[in-house]
């Protein structure tokens, strides 16, 4: 998995499923998950505050858990690590926490714009005496625009591309040990709940890579599924 599942806190919902390639194997049955993988029809919701709008959420949201796992192109589960986020909102619908898992004590510093909206995060890794820092610029329906994320030995960059205020792709560019990653990500909504939040989508990732001193460049695409849990105030 790679490293935005650790230091991108706060749009993650939208950049998570970048991975550093690997080798995948190849399956040949794909009658059932060929099945699986519909696209729905997805509209862009009325925001009842800007945090919502920045994590593309519908409704008076509570909590949102977000999980991410790879997979094929037909949408079968592959072996991987997975990553999980939880999100916190207040009852105006400000985001109050973000966490990598359960386990973490302390989420990220949110700093706001005069907007009210969330420019930075700052997130203190302990073990490494280094804050992750993620920056965003917004749309003026609030959706974000872009993100840059300086972190540990490894910097990056990803702007986002809407359609009707539903996000279908992104186009985002990871330095770092040595590699240069570029990738382009497009989304499939394959599943919305009642308040019109999605729940589930399918990301597909163009990878182009290259190594430090090699100016070969490799290529190879990836699948994630992408999974919210989403709570909401009665």
């Amino acid at each position: 998995m790679n490293r935005f599942f650790i230091i991108a806190l706060s749009a993650l919902v939208l950049a998570s499923c970048n991975k550093k390639p690997q080798k995948q194997e190849q399956t040949t049955e794909t009658t059932k998950a060929e099945a699986s993988i519909q696209e729905v029809e997805y509209k862009a919701p009325e925001y009842l505050s800007q945090d919502l709008a920045m994590q593309d959420l519908a409704g008076h949201v509570k909590s949102m858990e977000y999980t991410v796992s790879e997979c094929d192109e037909n949408g079968q589960a592959l072996p991987s690590e997975g990553m999980s986020l939880l999100f916190f909102f207040n009852e105006k619908g400000s985001m109050t926490k973000g966490y990598v898992s359960s386990k973490e004590e302390k989420g990220p510093k949110f700093i706001r714009n005069e907007q009210g909206q969330i420019k930075q995060t700052e997130r203190m890794i302990a073990e490494l005496n280094f804050t992750y820092i993620n920056s965003f610029a917004y749309n003026t329906d609030g959706t974000v625009a872009s993100e840059k994320v300086d972190g540990y030995e490894v910097s990056s960059h990803t702007t986002y591309t809407y359609e009707n205020g539903v996000l279908v792709s992104s186009i985002g560019q990871e330095t770092g040990e040595g590699m240069t990653y570029k990738t382009r990500n497009t989304f499939k909504v394959l599943e919305v709940d009642s308040h019109g939040s999605w729940t589930k989508r399918m990301c597909t990732s163009d990878v182009t890579y290259t190594e430090q001193g090699n100016p070969k460049e490799e290529k190879q695409t990836t699948y994630a599924i992408e999974e919210r849990k989403i709570e909401y105030y009665l």
